[in-house]
């Protein structure tokens, strides 16, 4: 599949084999798009760009973009855009250090991506993706790019792509992965879940495990200690109250409809209390659904409104999918095969830059800083930072913490202590 009949040259070529199925939909001198059917997995659509090099015919581009997504409302469906755009949306993506600002054309391009709704895809691999392979003023930009929308992205949560070495040619081949393997490795981090201080039974359930642990406080070790001795509690909570909360919502929502058909058709006492409390069980997961996906999302600019559910689950694939790391490099170039060896390698890399001694012992360096510190704090400010730290001030400290926010080290939020 080609589209000759809009370029002499046949610009774009779509080649693929059995048994993935490929309905054609529209083509024009700088794209092609289909409709792919793989085997065994979600169909998506799929257009290839190969822009062009001149501005006037990159702006037409832009509009058929925007056409194609509308023509077959391409917003409600899974849409995967991939190609060379000649077009780069940020002055960091390219090497070439006379382009400090934002040029009208780049905007354009970032504005029609924004209006159709697609987004870089997780990928790996070099920082650009073309280079003009010339010695004496060489010059390399991300011009190669694999967007897709969210809807793209919740079909296919491990979807990633990989800019490989060019070979023969001036850019770097794109390999897409619709799905990719990644091991279970070691635990995740405690993460203290939001939404459990809605249930009725968390406060006495942490003071009492708190008593049980032992007497008061008295320093950092100790709280330190008895704070880590209830996440065992706490998981338990939320074990038993919110494990696989969206298939709990699905259920409570599925209950709450019988029993408002229930006391439609036979209305009575027993059948409207019925209907109440299954009203209450699904507003109460609901909500808790939605703090959930908050939490993990990050989103922190959405203050209020409506449940947003659905959207912050879209951003927390999104994160997960980003955020994942597929392989790196080792010392010799080639590629880790597994997770395990993944961690290996950061520790490793790490362990070297925090672990490695540089230089030696210097007894002059105290008289040395002193010499070079000129700014010190006066006797009042002093006074100020050794002044005894009250429990009130802590208290006030800790309950300035925001809200959804990323936690603490030991995984605690403020949530969490404003709950106590």
């Amino acid at each position: 599949m080609a589209n000759y009949q809009f370029s002499d040259l046949g610009k774009v070529w779509f080649v693929y084999k059995d048994p993935i199925k490929i309905q054609f939909l529209f083509a024009d001198a700088q794209s092609i798009t289909v409709k792919v059917s793989p085997p065994e997995a979600l169909p998506f659509f799929f257009t290839a760009v190969y822009a062009s090099n001149l501005l006037e015919e990159r702006q037409q581009l832009w509009t058929s973009l925007r056409d194609t997504s509308v023509s077959f409302d391409l917003a409600s469906s899974p849409w995967m855009v991939c190609g060379d755009f000649n077009e780069i949306l940020d002055p960091r993506e390219t090497s070439n250090s006379s382009i400090i600002t934002s040029t009208r054309a780049m905007r354009e391009f970032g504005s029609c991506l924004s209006d159709i709704g697609v987004f870089d895809l997780s990928s790996q691999g070099p920082k650009y993706t073309w280079s003009n392979h010339r010695p004496s003023d060489p010059i390399g930009k991300k011009i190669d790019r694999c967007l897709v929308n969210d809807l793209w992205q919740l079909s296919y949560p491990k979807g990633f792509c990989s800019f490989e070495p060019p070979e023969f040619s001036d850019h770097t081949p794109c390999h897409i992965r619709l799905t990719s393997t990644r091991p279970s490795f070691g635990t995740r981090p405690f993460m203290f879940p939001s939404y459990l201080i809605k249930l009725p039974s968390f406060v006495p359930t942490i003071k009492e495990c708190w008593l049980q642990i032992g007497g008061p406080a008295g320093n950092l070790t100790v709280l330190c200690f008895k704070l880590k001795q209830l996440k065992a509690p706490i998981k338990s909570l939320c074990k038993e109250n919110f494990s696989q909360i969206e298939r709990r919502v699905q259920e409570a929502k599925s209950t709450l409809d019988s029993h408002q058909l229930q006391a439609l058709n036979f209305p009575s006492e027993d059948n409207l209390a019925m209907e109440k409390e299954s009203r209450e069980a699904w507003l109460f997961l609901r909500l808790a659904e939605e703090m959930f996906f908050r939490q993990r999302s990050r989103i922190k600019w959405l203050e209020a409104g409506d449940l947003n559910t659905q959207f912050f689950h879209r951003i927390t694939m999104v994160r997960n999918a980003l955020n994942g790391i597929t392989y790196l490099l080792r010392g010799d170039g080639s590629r880790s095969q597994s997770l395990k060896e993944v961690h290996q390698i950061a520790a490793a890399h790490f362990a070297g830059i925090l672990c490695t001694l540089r230089g030696s012992y210097c007894m002059f360096l105290p008289e040395y800083m002193t010499r070079v510190i000129l700014t010190v704090c006066t006797p009042a400010h002093q006074d100020l930072l050794s002044a005894p730290v009250t429990a009130a001030l802590i208290k006030t400290t800790l309950f300035k913490l925001s809200l959804n926010r990323t936690p603490r080290p030991d995984g605690l939020t403020a949530e969490f202590f404003r709950a106590l």
